[in-house]
């Protein structure tokens, strides 16, 4: 872990939370997870590559094998399931939600009752 100034982090895993520097309160348990977070706070990730190019995403949850793979900005994301919101990059949800499996989202907001 390149950690400077995080603190409260937990890594269980090959280059599980690698990149992080100033990350607070992250949880990365699996190979590559939460790999290129640098800034991000208050992530859980668990699973192969889980949440892996995060950056400085907030808040997201990701369980399963390729969760929210893609993303490296979005806040306050939910995924359950081997690749659920693989594709999510920015977006961001006013509440959270679990998926299934394969279930994918391009950039942008979602909002859930």
């Amino acid at each position: 872990m390149n950690n400077t100034t995080g603190e409260s982090n937990t890594a269980i895993g090959v280059a599980a939370l690698e990149n992080n520097m100033t990350g607070i309160s992250n949880t990365a348990i699996g190979y590559l997870a939460l790999t290129i977070n640098s800034t991000g706070n208050s992530n859980t990730a668990i699973g192969v590559a889980a949440l892996e190019a995060n950056r400085s995403g907030t808040g997201n949850t990701a369980t399963g094998d390729h969760a929210i793979f893609v993303n490296t900005t979005g806040i306050s994301n939910t995924a359950t399931g081997d690749t659920a919101l693989y594709n999510n990059a920015t977006g961001t949800t006013t509440r959270p939600m679990a998926l299934k499996r394969s279930q994918t989202m391009e950039g942008g907001t979602t909002t859930r009752p």
